[in-house]
């Protein structure tokens, strides 16, 4: 619970690229006060040039069936973003295309994907789409999402929550237990990559 005796917990999450925003705001939707500390803020991380595509079924990341469920559930997320917020957020749907060598592989994928709650799943290939190589393949509505915007919308909305505060710092790997103790966090959470 993120409730002690009638007060909020408070949560340390270490690192401000998209893993510790998104970390942090779920953090703070289940009620707990959020201290995001980080030495780089939104535009000097590596998620601020990274590229975005929304992938389902998610590639390589295990346990797949769990990794399915939380793919579906940030399609949504990312969806409602985009319909409430619009250009604003850095999240768009669009149609992605997903290309194959043959009628054998192409069919197999699409299998995969059937049933799995996308957007406006679509069997074929538009002309002037296909290559010689690709000829096969499916479509369906899918958010992809740039980065910069996103970022910058996100510490943006997060700055003006009630409960959520930020501090630069710059903390050594294995020194994030520390935060516990100086900033009285009940949870710290390592978003960084180390």
């Amino acid at each position: 619970s993120a409730m002690v005796l009638g007060e909020r917990r408070h949560a340390a999450v270490v690192g401000a690229g998209a893993e510790g925003l998104a970390c942090a705001i779920r953090l703070w939707e289940a009620g707990w006060r959020v201290t995001v500390v980080a030495d780089l803020w939104a535009d000097a991380t590596t998620s601020y040039i990274a590229g975005a595509i929304w992938e389902y079924p998610p590639f390589q990341v295990e346990p797949q069936e769990q990794a399915r469920k939380w793919s579906l559930q940030s399609g949504e997320v990312f969806r409602r973003i985009s319909a409430v917020h619009g250009e604003a957020s850095g999240v768009r749907v669009r149609r992605s295309f997903y290309l194959h060598r043959g009628q054998a592989a192409a069919d197999e994928a699409f299998k995969t994907m059937e049933g799995g709650g996308l957007v406006d799943l679509r069997w074929g290939v538009p002309d002037g789409l296909a290559s010689p190589q690709l000829t096969h393949g499916f479509s369906h509505c899918a958010p992809v999402i740039h980065m910069q915007t996103f970022l910058r919308f996100l510490m943006r909305g997060m700055a003006e929550l009630e409960g959520v505060s930020f501090v630069q710092r710059r903390l050594e790997p294995g020194a994030f237990g520390i935060l516990s103790v100086e900033l009285g966090a009940d949870l710290v959470v390592n978003c960084t990559g180390h």
